[in-house]
């Protein structure tokens, strides 16, 4: 069976992450792990099998000893690394992290709450000045047309003033 492989270096951009979990504001960084495993006499026949629960499922496979994600979503993630033997088909035992990335205000539920209510605050007010300004308009409309019924008015009661004026004259 080949030995449990060992984190040799873990970083999230240039940020070095120690210890069997870590927690980590997100940056939009790459996450780098540095693999590596002590069973140097089978080093041919050996291959890393990782995995990202979080991101991903199944497992790949690399002889490299550098595995990196880029453009890691804000949540909970755990690594998982076993090195498998071609030859004997045998796998080590399973080394993980666990990482955390926690997101940044921005990215939180609190900002996406307040956003949505400003946008609907705003809205709201933008419909209140929306009716004011008609209301506005249809006073002064009103206004205007009562204005113009009165001049309308006065102009068919002069020649009725006219014409009774005229009568009186006629009479007197």
């Amino acid at each position: 069976v080949p030995s449990k492989p060992i984190l040799t270096d873990v970083r999230y951009g240039s940020t070095r992450l120690a210890g069997p979990t870590a927690k980590i504001r997100w940056a939009g960084d790459s996450l780098t792990l540095g693999i590596a495993s002590m069973s140097f006499s089978e080093q041919k026949n050996l291959v890393f099998r990782y995995r990202l629960w979080g991101l991903e499922d199944k497992w790949s496979e690399t002889r490299t000893q550098e595995v990196r994600y880029t453009e890691l979503s804000p949540r909970s993630y755990r690594f998982e690394v076993a090195c498998l033997n071609l030859s004997s088909g045998r796998m080590s035992p399973v080394a993980s992290f666990d990482i955390n990335i926690t997101p940044p205000w921005f990215m939180t539920r609190i900002f996406f709450a307040l956003a949505i209510l400003s946008v609907l605050s705003l809205a709201g007010l933008l419909w209140r000045w929306r009716v004011r300004r008609l209301v506005a308009t249809q006073r002064e409309l009103e206004a205007l047309v009562f204005q113009r019924t009165q001049e309308l008015n006065m102009r068919l009661r002069q020649p009725e003033q006219l014409q009774a004026e005229d009568e009186r004259a006629n009479h007197a």
